[in-house]
């Protein structure tokens, strides 16, 4: 896969999109989590009863907690697709561990398009045309 341009462009873009969909899902869970004083202001200024009050902040802290969680597991997939995308694109594993590589790269794009669509059509992209090329390879 070392001279497959198109797989490895769109993969390392991919992979800079999932790094950035992490960190800003960091960020956004460490802003819910810890709403600001302009945020709690605004809230407050709107004179709900006490208990809607309540709701809301409960509701945003949960928010916080399941973005913080997906925040998490986004980064979890970042680093373990990194190590495999990396060695992919060095050329470090064999025919039948770069095809099973470039499926599972295809298959995470299509799971992917449901939670991140940018990254899910670039891992996509890159799977089915890396598998593509390496049929093609195979076959001449």
């Amino acid at each position: 896969m070392k001279n497959n341009n198109v797989s490895r462009i769109t993969t390392i873009i991919g992979l800079i999109f999932e790094l950035l969909t992490a960190v800003s899902m960091a960020i956004i869970s460490r802003i819910l989590l810890n709403l600001p004083q302009g945020i709690v202001d605004v809230i407050k200024a709107e004179n709900l009863p006490a208990a809607q009050e309540t709701l809301m902040f409960d509701a945003l802290n949960l928010l916080g907690i399941i973005v913080a969680f997906l925040a998490v597991v986004s980064f979890l997939a970042f680093l373990v697709n990194q190590y495999l995308f990396r060695r992919l694109l060095r050329g470090d594993f064999n025919v039948t561990t770069s095809k099973n590589v470039l499926l599972y790269q295809a298959i995470w794009g299509g799971i992917n398009i449901a939670f991140n669509t940018i990254v899910g059509v670039l891992y996509l992209i890159s799977g089915i045309y890396g598998l593509n090329t390496m049929s093609d390879a195979s076959h001449k």
